[in-house]
């Protein structure tokens, strides 16, 4: 259940996330690391593709969802003794900690008992494994250098303890110099530091802020030729790090520093273009504090929530002109009466606001403290979010949303709900409404005479089959009250290409997608002024077959900077960015409702697909045989629908692509979605919260999948199964539109994407 408001007031706050927070500094960077150095080095081993799964399989956190509604979580719920010692120890001892007698019996991976929910960790388990196996492996080279160089300040560890705002930065390095990590041999490094430090080139008056590009610059230059590492990969295996927020341009003169090696940065908001997510990571910024951490119970912190800090951002004009005067949100602006610390200890939210930078050290100041950290930053990619379900301690809330925050902390002291279909039906409502009425698009224009005319216009059939959601898109926009075609007044713009259709055009054909959409993209920026004054960043094209992944390869500002609105949403293929680009659902279309919808479900789970990716092999490997759980390659004896119709759960696993049309079926016939692939950034997942109608299953868990699944109680499947039918809805194509269907929920994204644009001056 989720936590209430008397679980709350009688329960000690999540304060030991602090520790966790401080040690997770080293450990989880070398984990991120370990895990990506795995996925690039096979990027660069293997030209056709990635063949080999990353070594850490761990969902990754949306940043874009409006609202959620967070639950206060207890220290019990946590389960979490943390201390600050050797790192190692720590976290091994966190994620050890048992579970309350009561709860032992669910405590398989991917469990939906909503104590499991709220762990602070995505998958405990699985950390643990991937944790030990890092701890045992990872071994990076950092970039010798004498105390008697000129820069040996720089680029080696500073003797006195690390302090103030930056101190994340000089205490990781620190710690890898004296860590196991660390290795004099670099054959058998997996990566290699850059070991120079922006915090204290900055303070070099030899340097200063002016001239840490020309340094960086000629660094990188003086290893590539000095040593052969960095050249063989074109940096790639390489990293650095940085906490303060000129490092964000300390690599423009060392293009392939930003653009190959991995940046582990405090400032990382992946709205700027120096920062890439699920390339670079973020490290959270800690103003480290020792002795005895103090605490306070919930019950005795009578403020609602508590900001203080400079008028440095639109954001925190925002919450100051809003919040100011209020009684039960405390926020200055001016130099507080009382201590710092004791507003944090008696507040049960503290504000985390975009100043500068969307980082600040407010969250580690909070955490400290145990106050709940509420995140007013859009764009931020949190730190850790790889690892740590921040869900589970605190509150992400965009900017637009200042104005309601008061009601939605309330709400979330009475109670939390991970029941609920949408993340904030009322939030969602209300902005569904001012994009109904507000969001325009600008077609490109082109005639029933235009040799491509049926690629660039409409279908004039029904659209059917497994790419059908693109052919709906394009002929229910361009016959709805979006379509604009007055330029001037127009949002966005829509490239009307069809990538399904140019695949069956003999005069294009799959070889000649790329030369097709380059020339297109081409002919409008010399026809038109829209693309050139943004770059492209104002467009959008909708794709639902996988070949639309490389379709773009020769026009790469369309990759780069439009809005991606395609089925084959994999952030672990690198031509798909969250957050710039959106999840499209492939759905076969079908109209009204099968017959016995609500029949007696007698079977546990079912797929039936071809054999043709590693993840369905092993599904079949482990499940063929099984009495509970159907799984079936090659032709069915009886119908597909039946089939789903008699299944409780029915299976989404990926084959060539992450993404398949198997959620729509399974929806459409009121079975309740078990999602097996890895990397998929789900469809309107700003909008919905799919914990409340889907199970979502890691590939390595395959093995636990009947644990998993009858961990699951009946009245927590009733819950899953009701929401099923609610959100039937969303998945359904139309002729005409219909208010919350697919049609406007991809709009709805668009819309949500419109105003995070970067217009080239």
């Amino acid at each position: 259940m989720a936590a209430s408001t008397a679980s709350f007031l009688s329960s000690p706050p999540p304060s030991s996330l602090q520790g966790l927070f401080l040690l997770l500094i080293t450990t989880s960077v070398f984990f991120f690391l370990y895990s990506f150095s795995s996925i690039k080095l096979d990027n660069i081993h293997h030209q056709e593709g990635l063949i080999h799964p990353p070594k850490a399989i761990l969902p990754l956190q949306q940043h874009q969802q409006a609202v959620h509604n967070h639950p206060f979580i207890s220290q019990e719920s946590l389960n979490l003794q943390v201390d600050v010692v050797l790192p190692e120890k720590a976290v091994i001892a966190a994620s050890k900690t048992p579970l309350p007698t009561e709860k032992r019996n669910h405590e398989s991976v991917g469990s939906r008992n909503n104590d499991k929910i709220y762990d602070a960790f995505h998958d405990r388990t699985l950390f643990t494994e991937e944790y030990a196996r890092m701890k045992k492996r990872m071994k990076i080279y950092a970039y010798p250098h004498s105390k008697y160089e000129a820069f040996a300040n720089v680029l080696l560890p500073e003797d006195p303890e690390p302090g103030g705002n930056y101190a994340s930065e000089s205490y990781f390095k620190k710690a890898l110099f004296k860590s196991h990590f660390l290795t004099n041999d670099p054959s058998e490094a997996d990566l290699f530091y850059l070991p120079f430090s922006i915090a204290s080139l900055r303070h070099d008056k030899r340097v200063g802020v002016g001239g840490i590009q020309t340094y960086v610059k000629n660094y990188v230059r003086d290893i590539s030729q000095t040593y052969p590492f960095w050249n063989r990969t074109g940096g790639t295996d390489h990293f650095y790090v940085a906490c303060h927020s000129v490092g964000r341009t300390a690599m423009e003169k060392a293009v392939q520093v930003k653009l190959n090696a991995i940046q582990v940065v405090c400032s990382s908001s992946y709205f700027l273009a120096g920062y890439v997510s699920h390339k670079d990571a973020s490290i959270p910024q800690i103003w480290p504090r020792k002795g005895p951490r103090p605490t306070r119970p919930p019950s005795h912190r009578q403020n609602l929530a508590f900001y203080a800090g400079a008028m440095n951002s639109r954001v925190r004009e925002s919450l100051v002109k809003t919040w100011g005067n209020d009684s039960e949100i405390s926020v200055h602006r001016a130099r507080l009466k009382t201590p710092y610390s004791e507003s944090l200890l008696r507040s049960k939210f503290c504000i985390h606001a975009k100043g500068f930078e969307v980082n600040t050290a407010r969250i580690g100041d909070a955490l400290y403290y145990g106050c709940v950290p509420v995140v007013l930053a859009d764009h931020y990619d949190l730190p850790y979010a790889d690892i740590l379900n921040w869900e589970s301690f605190s509150v992400v809330l965009s900017a637009s949303d200042i104005p309601i925050m008061k009601r939605v902390l309330l709400e979330m002291v009475r109670s939390g709900n991970d029941k609920e279909l949408f993340h904030d039906r009322d939030v969602f409502l209300a902005n569904y409404k001012e994009m109904n009425s507000s969001l325009r698009i600008y077609i490109y224009p082109h005639r029933q005479d235009d040799p491509f005319a049926n690629v660039l216009l409409p279908v004039d059939s029904e659209p059917g089959g497994n790419y059908a959601s693109e052919s709906y898109f394009k002929k229910v926009l361009m016959g709805s009250h979006f379509s604009t075609e007055d330029p001037s007044e127009a949002d966005l713009f829509f490239l009307p290409f069809s990538i399904a259709r140019l695949r069956h055009d003999p005069r294009v054909g799959i070889n000649g997608i790329q030369d097709f959409i380059r020339d297109y993209v081409f002919n409008i920026s010399h026809e038109y002024s829209y693309w050139n004054r943004s770059g492209g960043a104002d467009h959008f094209y909708v794709a639902c077959h996988s070949i639309g992944r490389a379709a773009m390869e020769k026009a790469e500002a369309v990759k780069f900077n439009a809005i991606q609105i395609v089925c084959s949403s994999s952030y672990y293929v690198f031509s798909y960015v969250t957050h710039k680009d959106a999840s499209l659902p492939q759905i076969w279309p079908r109209q009204g409702d099968p017959p016995n919808l609500a029949r007696e479900r007698s079977r546990l789970a079912f797929f039936a697909g071809s054999i043709n990716s590693p993840v369905r092999e092993r599904l079949l490997q482990v499940w063929q045989n099984d009495s509970e759980i159907s799984v079936h390659f090659g032709r069915l004896n009886t119908s597909y629908s039946d089939e789903l119709l008699r299944s409780k759960f029915c299976l989404h696993v990926k084959g060539f692509e992450v993404n398949t049309a198997r959620i729509g079926d399974a929806l459409y016939y009121g079975c309740v979605p078990v999602i097996i692939a890895n990397h998929y950034d789900l469809p309107f997942q700003d909008i919905l919260n799919w914990r409340s109608f889907s199970v979502i299953v890691a590939t390595l868990d395959i093995p636990l999948l009947k644990k998993i699944l009858n961990a699951i109680s009946v009245e927590e499947y009733l819950i899953l199964r009701n929401n099923v039918f609610k959100v039937r809805k969303q998945f359904q194509w139309n002729h005409s539109p219909v208010d919350y269907d697919a049609f406007y929920l991809v709009m709805y994204e668009l819309w949500l994407r419109r105003s995070s644009l970067r217009v080239i001056p």
